[in-house]
């Protein structure tokens, strides 16, 4: 849950490893993730569409988990995963096709954890993967993997001046 902040404050060692577990259990190989784990664990994933609040939520609380614990070598050792999740946004495994033509911008079919679509840029999904991408490229940086991270800022870039551009009508950011 991406409102949830109480829990990673008061028990960061958990929150780290619901990570572990999220990548272990709910991502398959081409990055997309189940955003309910089938419990017990080790049971087929669901096939349910993946959510981009889901998806974009996770690489963020990586960030917040890496930067709350300073633990370098559990960022480390989940950056694969993480570039996985990330990019699945563009992947063209991505039946959804968030953002297929890589501009930054969420333009395809997004499920999202409130059950229901959105079809077209909105300035809720939008933020959260610009988020995504602006703390993958620090995570990024860190790590050494600065082709990645330079990626990551340029989507975000264009992503963010398209969004002022044409998602805040002057008082309010909306969706189209």
């Amino acid at each position: 849950w991406n409102y949830a902040y109480a829990m990673c404050f008061l028990f960061p060692d958990l929150e780290r490893s619901i990570r572990d577990l999220e990548f272990k259990y709910s991502t398959d190989r081409d990055g997309k993730m189940a955003f309910r784990m089938m419990l017990p664990t080790g049971r087929e994933m669901s096939q349910n569409r993946a959510c981009v609040d889901g998806q974009m939520g996770t690489v963020i609380k990586c960030y917040r988990e890496w930067k709350i614990s300073g633990d370098n070598q559990w960022l480390k050792a989940n950056w694969e995963n993480i570039k996985k999740v990330l990019e699945y946004a563009w992947s063209d495994k991505n039946p959804d096709r968030w953002d297929l033509n890589k501009d930054g911008v969420l333009e395809g079919r997004q499920h999202h954890t409130l059950d229901m679509e959105i079809f077209g840029p909105s300035s809720w999904l939008e933020g959260m993967y610009l988020l995504a991408l602006k703390a993958a490229a620090e995570m990024g940086d860190f790590l050494g993997d600065t082709e990645r991270a330079e990626e990551y800022r340029e989507l975000f870039n264009k992503g963010y001046k398209w969004t002022k551009d044409n998602l805040f009508n002057g008082k309010y950011f909306i969706q189209r």
